[in-house]
């Protein structure tokens, strides 16, 4: 397989992606910024590149982290700030920056996809626990359903920094304590 299609296949892992990043041919980087499955640390690298054609992929592409979006707001071309405001991904308070651009495209852009952006809502960590316990509890031995389960907890916590999933296995799914009697020695 070429370089450009491994480095375009949403399959190819994190770490290639990674290497591919740093390949001498622009087009090869070009590819990697548009996928989708490469890592925000990449992207972030790939923000900075020197073609601005790579720049205006990092800019387009969804998986960009808000910070990587924010520097890329400040381009100095300008097609690579239209990308970052028409990014769904951007920041409300990047697009609101951009709305005040130099250029009419990239204020339209960024005016555009504001509405766009959702609210976010306070997330509630308790009814997160009830979520993910009740889809335990279904479970009945099926790791499949579980590991969904994980993988929708991953993405719905994606965002915030400071939640960590840590499973704990349902009562019913836990061994029972041996029965050990307690002894103390006296002295």
């Amino acid at each position: 397989m070429s370089k450009y299609n491994e480095a375009k296949n949403k399959n190819t892992s994190k770490k290639r992606l990674e290497e591919l990043a740093k390949d001498p041919d622009a087009v090869v980087r070009r590819a990697v910024a548009r996928n989708t499955s490469t890592s925000k640390e990449t992207l972030a690298l790939l923000s900075k590149d020197s073609d601005a054609n790579v720049r205006w992929r990092v800019a387009w592409n969804t998986s960009a982290s808000k910070e990587t979006l924010a520097l890329l707001s400040k381009d100095s071309s300008v097609y690579v700030r239209r990308r970052v405001a028409w990014n769904t991904s951007t920041s409300k308070e990047t697009l609101a920056l951009l709305s005040k651009d130099s250029d009419a495209r990239v204020r339209r852009n960024a005016s555009d996809t504001l509405p766009k952006i959702p609210e976010r809502k306070e997330f509630d960590m308790k009814k997160f626990y009830l979520v993910i316990q009740a889809s335990c509890e279904n479970v009945r031995g099926s790791h499949k359903k579980l590991n969904e389960a994980i993988e929708q907890a991953q993405r719905l916590t994606a965002d915030e920094d400071d939640i960590f999933i840590v499973m704990q296995p349902h009562k019913a799914f836990q061994r029972p304590k041996p029965n050990v009697e307690e002894v103390t020695l006296e002295d």
